[in-house]
């Protein structure tokens, strides 16, 4: 049996796992964010975790989630540098972006 392989088994389930538990842990974020839409704190919360799982995912071979997560941390990353207003619309493709990584995981 291959002991490396099994390394990268264990790691890539342990990157999942996290994964998702950042994902789980960003609907009540976003919630805050559309009820302080301004609050900047709120909106470097919710990108943190996308931006880690946009770097792992390529080190696991996920490319899709990667693509995704990079759209989506493209947007957060302009809401951040205030060239983006919050709206409800903004708020509804982010959410259904972290459904469809979670799908993804």
């Amino acid at each position: 049996m291959d002991t490396n392989l099994d390394v990268d088994d264990a790691l890539r389930t342990e990157f999942i796992d996290e994964s998702l538990e950042m994902l789980s842990g960003l609907e009540s974020l976003f919630i805050s964010l559309e009820q302080e839409p301004d609050n900047l704190d709120v909106v470097q919360a919710i990108f943190r975790p996308i931006h880690s799982i946009k770097g792992n995912s390529s080190f696991f071979d996920f490319p899709s989630v990667k693509t995704l997560s990079h759209e989506m941390e493209t947007i957060l990353d302009l809401v951040r540098k205030k060239n983006l207003g919050v709206s409800p619309e903004l708020i509804g493709a982010e959410l259904a972006g972290v459904d469809l990584l979670k799908e993804m995981l």
